[in-house]
């Protein structure tokens, strides 16, 4: 029995060890990336205007990006910088609901609408629910939405957008008039594939930035994983795929948005090893693990590697900068505004678990059983 006892004792001793190390140290990879957000973040910081605004261009857009940035960071809502973006947010609400300054209302007031919905708070809803009811008013008669409410006709941009903004609505607890605006939304996407599969953003050849809209688009409106929709897509964005650049018809270099729609679409679609692989995780300037290879592990290590020290990034769309900036953080963060609706992979995520922690339930079980065993025995030898 004192034998029984001190294994017991030993083994408790190493579920504690086992505790401690269940996720092992994180890989260079993992610690690099994190470097990489916060200093992301911490460049976003000196943007910020005194109103705060972040931004040159879409202040509420991008504003509403810079937001999202820092809550997916663990900012906390409190914080001085969240605080004064969402009071900037706030004082632009306009009177039939939207949310913008300057110029294309719609694509603003969705961003506005996921910005708020991220804050969590219950008492924003009536404004978001007023802000989701304008971006229905902006969807065209051919079920694509358009950049202001009354819109004759839209594009694969905004609509992204659009349906992003609707389904954040949703979360904070908006309730749409009907599943229409989507099954519309889908319907339209399927006209504007081209015949190599993909899709272009704004009517043209196909592009990473179009593609990996209209995958958003369908996706988020219910079209099955299997429809030739979805499917064509997602082929075209394997045989197209990059991750330095925008692939296809570039639209005004827009990479950083590439970066950020693709990784939504591929999570959203479920894809993770399928789509890229270029690089080698074990031999990349900042390792991961093997298990790691595909096009996730490309864009992160890519922006780890071409960030600036200042936690800037190399400039190429002429929209605004601070946009560019804030979707390399969410790229990294893997921030998707709201959760995949069809699977929910880890893909990029690297966690290393230890085995005794896994099995340690199921043996300590029969530790006791054989303890009690022991006892139980020894208990029936002094009675006899």
């Amino acid at each position: 029995m004192r034998k029984i006892l001190a294994i017991l004792v030993v083994f408790l001793l190493l579920i504690n060890v086992g505790a401690i190390s269940m996720v092992q140290a994180q890989t260079a990879h993992e610690i690099a990336m994190d470097v990489a957000i916060t200093k992301g973040i911490d460049y976003l910081n000196t943007l910020q205007a005194v109103d705060g605004h972040v931004g040159a261009n879409y202040y509420v857009g991008e504003t509403a990006l810079y937001v999202l940035a820092l809550l997916d960071h663990n900012v906390s809502a409190n914080d001085p910088h969240v605080l004064n973006a969402t009071n900037y947010i706030l004082s632009q609400v306009q009177a039939d609901g939207s949310i913008y300054s300057g110029n294309d209302p719609n694509y603003q007031t969705a961003g506005a609408i996921m910005a708020l919905e991220a804050l969590e708070n219950s008492t924003l809803l009536p404004t978001i629910s007023n802000a989701a009811n304008y971006v229905l008013s902006s969807q065209a008669p051919d079920g694509s939405f358009g950049y202001q409410a009354g819109a004759v006709s839209g594009d694969l941009s905004n609509s992204q957008y659009s349906i992003l903004g609707l389904k954040a609505a949703e979360l904070a607890g908006w309730t749409p008039p009907s599943s229409t605006p989507y099954t519309k939304l889908a319907n339209w996407v399927k006209t504007q594939q081209n015949a190599d599969g993909g899709y272009g953003t704004y009517l043209t050849a196909s592009s990473g930035a179009g593609t990996s809209a209209a995958l958003i688009c369908l996706s988020l409106s219910g079209v099955a994983l299997n429809d030739p929709s979805i499917q064509g897509g997602i082929t075209w964005l394997k045989n197209n795929f990059s991750y330095t650049t925008n692939p296809g018809y570039d639209w005004l270099g827009a990479y950083y948005y590439y970066l950020y729609g693709a990784m939504k679409a591929l999570t959203f679609c479920g894809i993770t090893s399928q789509v890229g692989g270029v690089m080698d995780p074990t031999t990349a300037a900042n390792p991961g693990v093997a298990g790691d290879r595909g096009w996730y592990f490309d864009f992160t290590e890519h922006l780890i590697v071409t960030q600036y020290a200042s936690g800037d990034w190399p400039a190429i769309w002429s929209f605004g900068h601070a946009n560019e900036v804030a979707m390399a953080v969410l790229v990294l963060e893997r921030s998707t505004v709201v959760a995949p609706p069809q699977t929910n992979p880890v893909g990029g995520e690297i966690i290393s678990v230890n085995m005794l922690q896994l099995l340690a339930p199921y043996l300590l079980i029969a530790l006791f059983a054989a303890a009690a065993s022991g006892l139980l025995l020894r208990y029936r030898r002094r009675i006899t």
